[in-house]
């Protein structure tokens, strides 16, 4: 018997890395939901490839000449209604929608008992706890998809639960060897050209300051149960090897892979990794070395924020994330500079709690109204 899945961005990178993998199934697997945020063309070819009724737009103010198509199926309009996806009948939420968009999504998904494969950090990092506590407490299966926090899963998952600490790593990006005094001079086109991952621009860009390696150090604490102290990350720019566990011994396991989604993604329909692929092999043999370094504060300052975010918790990561979005979009608008990502981030966050108390476990409503205090002041503060 075939099991069901929702797709929740079904035309971005990761919806497509799934697509491919279906399509090498043979039926064991059924799409049987879809949606995107403006992409209707895309949706549509995709329904009809895959005899999907039931679609989902995001974006609800979108016009678009194929209406009348999408009349004849079962289309929803903004992600507020994508509720009514969830049902009995469906066996994987893979949740591939970016931003905080998804959060409530998120929180409905955690209540089935059934699995949430996530590709999305922000809810992660900004749910935290609350997240983590309502899929334990409906027993409802957490399944990472990211490269990094996938590779950790799968060594956890036939392995030792009882480890020192893991050690994700990131590639460095591509400023990992840029002399520092031209840092202030990078531009939006320079810092979205990822040398290893092809992914798009708010995430490169996070990838080229360490902030969304920052991030997922918070997204790892959360996901495994780990303290602070027992997350790490080192740079290592060949990207083979995605994730380290650690254990008391001083043994360790590690994953590698080549660095492509579908390594990771393919784990979630063949957990005892009986899936056939002549792509993506890897050959040690042909490379020429593995190199890895410790993160350099000094250039990558984002990671040292985000290791005290870690520690901070409560609602200081929902803000770290959440204004870190606002100041990318505003470095891509030309507003800001490279370098001043990460220092408005640290410089609000210090003035939002010279007013508020921290929330060690935040709902939804303390995590708006945060949102809606760095709405408020955040142009006041860069513009001082």
């Amino acid at each position: 018997m075939s099991k069901n899945i929702i797709l929740f961005g079904a035309t971005g990178s990761i919806g497509s890395s799934v697509r491919r993998i279906l399509d090498k199934t043979n039926g064991e697997f059924c799409l049987k939901g879809i949606t995107c945020n403006q992409n209707i063309d895309s949706l549509i070819e995709i329904s009809n490839q895959y005899n999907c009724h039931d679609l989902g737009v995001s974006n609800k103010d979108i016009s678009n000449n194929k209406k009348e198509i999408l009349t004849k199926k079962n289309t929803i309009y903004g992600i507020e209604n994508f509720e009514s996806f969830i049902n009995d009948d469906i066996d994987i939420y893979i949740l591939a929608i970016s931003g905080l968009s998804g959060a409530s999504l998120a929180l409905k998904i955690a209540e089935t008992g059934k699995t949430l494969a996530i590709a999305n950090k922000e809810c992660i990092i900004s749910l935290g706890k609350i997240l983590v506590n309502k899929c334990n407490e409906f027993n409802t299966s957490i399944f990472p998809l990211d490269s990094e926090h996938n590779a950790i899963h799968q060594l956890l998952y036939k392995n030792h639960r009882s480890i020192k600490d893991i050690t994700l790593t990131a590639s460095g990006g591509p400023f990992l060897d840029l002399d520092l005094d031209r840092f202030d001079s990078i531009t939006p086109e320079q810092a979205i050209k990822h040398p290893k991952w092809k992914m798009g621009n708010k995430i490169s860009i996070d990838s080229s300051n360490m902030m969304n390696k920052s991030l997922e150090l918070i997204e790892a604490k959360n996901l495994f149960h780990l303290r602070s102290d027992q997350v790490n990350a080192i740079v290592h720019p060949q990207s083979i090897i995605h994730g380290i566990i650690n254990f008391h011994d001083n043994s360790s396991y590690a994953f590698l892979s080549q660095p492509n989604m579908e390594v990771p993604i393919s784990s979630l329909f063949f957990p005892n990794k009986d899936y056939r692929s002549n792509d993506h092999d890897l050959d040690l043999t042909k490379l020429n070395s593995l190199d890895f370094f410790e993160i350099d504060n000094k250039r990558f300052p984002a990671f040292t924020l985000g290791k005290y975010i870690m520690q901070k918790d409560g609602i200081a990561p929902h803000l770290f994330n959440y204004i870190n979005d606002k100041l990318v979009k505003l470095f891509l608008e030309g507003v800001i500079k490279y370098t001043k990502i990460v220092n408005f981030n640290e410089r609000i966050i210090e003035l939002y709690f010279k007013s508020h108390q921290n929330i060690n476990e935040p709902n939804i409503e303390d995590l708006n109204e945060s949102s809606i205090w760095v709405d408020e002041n955040i142009k006041t503060i860069i513009n001082k």
